[in-house]
């Protein structure tokens, strides 16, 4: 089992959680109930290992994907990414770390060599609005 975690720092809030299944990715060509199926499960994993703790329940924020390659992995394409993680920043906001997923701000994600720990990191910053 994939072993989460989540950590804080002064400005944002990094929550480590396996690779979305390529079933996920918006080129994979599968039944609907698989892919019902699979987001299911990832939503709920995310939820469980965002749970950690001190949920803040921020509104408006940043997301950045950090996609930690294991070996033999290919790399994904940044929007597929993006779009496979729907589900996670849906159990994030299951897990109350998110208080709705309107007001995220997703950038590009990164990708980087790590055969001893794949996995994706997840970093959520508050932004800081003016006028509020």
């Amino acid at each position: 089992m994939f072993r989460g975690a989540r950590y804080m720092d002064r400005s944002a809030i990094y929550v480590d959680v396996p690779a979305p299944p390529k079933v996920l990715s918006p080129n994979a060509r599968s039944h609907w109930a698989v892919k019902a199926k699979a987001v299911r499960k990832y939503k709920a994993d995310v939820a469980y290992l965002a749970m950690n703790g001190h949920c803040p329940g921020w509104d408006h924020v940043e997301v950045r994907y950090t996609l930690r390659l294991g070996k033999g992995c290919k790399r994904w394409d940044g929007d597929n990414l993006i779009a496979a993680m729907k589900s996670g920043l849906d159990g994030l906001v299951t897990a109350g770390v998110l208080k709705d997923d309107k007001h995220v701000q997703v950038m590009p994600p990164e990708q980087v060599r790590a055969p001893a720990n794949p996995g994706v990191t997840i970093r959520i910053e508050q932004l800081r609005l003016e006028g509020r």
